[in-house]
């Protein structure tokens, strides 16, 4: 699991110059012919976008850049110069040709894969471990809890303060074989020029999410839905 984890990192990952990501992002509109994972990982992302009407928005790579969120969160600078973001346009952002099982991104889209990585990668390594004989399992992952095992076995999952992560609000009772998953505008914080942006960004104007929810929390029988649909929530309010 470990390991996994490690493929995950070195292939989805934007933050890191070397990663598969990394390079389809700079062919700037030339097709890519990415690994199994990576082509799965677009793949499911471009579903949820379309299936979403660009409320959750993976190309938004250039936009997020631009707002400051330029490299792994724990080192971002405490402020930053202020920079104007264009709203995303793209009509068409990429195009997957399932017979070549390639990717190619429109010339001015990038893709930031980010919280639906997460989601769908352990999503992924559950799904490895039924598949391996693990009759009854949970897994954590930053936040992004899958559990599975006998219908009758139930889980109890304590939702964290938005604010204060020492904190508890609640804990919720879920039954085996779900996908929890949180999305908070208190986690990733950071300044430019004074004002404080968070990392819920709105696919329909590019940038941080201005609704009247704090936290959503979705329970379904799949992380990678629950990941999508609590960002969703959370910027519609």
């Amino acid at each position: 699991m470990e390991s996994w984890c490690y493929l995950v990192e070195e292939t989805l990952s934007r933050f890191l110059p070397t990663s598969e990501l990394s390079q389809l992002n700079s062919l700037n509109g030339r097709l890519f012919l990415p690994s199994k994972m990576l082509y799965e990982a677009v793949k499911t992302a471009s579903y949820y976008y379309n299936e979403t009407n660009g409320i959750f928005n993976p190309f938004l790579y250039h936009s997020i850049q631009t707002l400051g969120y330029n490299q792994s969160f724990e080192q971002l600078p405490n402020n930053q110069l202020p920079q104007e973001i264009a709203a995303f346009d793209a009509v068409n952002p990429i195009m997957i040709h399932k017979g070549m099982r390639s990717i190619q991104l429109a010339s001015n889209v990038g893709l930031d894969l980010g919280g639906i990585a997460k989601g769908w990668s352990i999503q992924q390594m559950a799904n490895q471990l039924k598949k391996k004989g693990t009759s009854l399992g949970g897994i954590d992952g930053g936040g992004d809890i899958v559990t599975w095992g006998p219908a009758s076995k139930h889980w109890s999952i304590a939702l964290s303060h938005p604010f204060d992560l020492s904190k508890n609000l609640m804990s919720i009772k879920v039954k085996s074989n779900s996908g929890i998953a949180t999305s908070s505008v208190g986690k990733r914080l950071w300044k430019v020029n004074g004002h404080t942006h968070h990392h819920i960004i709105d696919g329909r104007i590019s940038k941080p999410s201005s609704s009247e929810l704090l936290q959503v929390t979705v329970v379904s029988e799949d992380l990678t839905v629950s990941e999508v649909y609590a960002k969703c929530m959370l910027i519609l309010g």
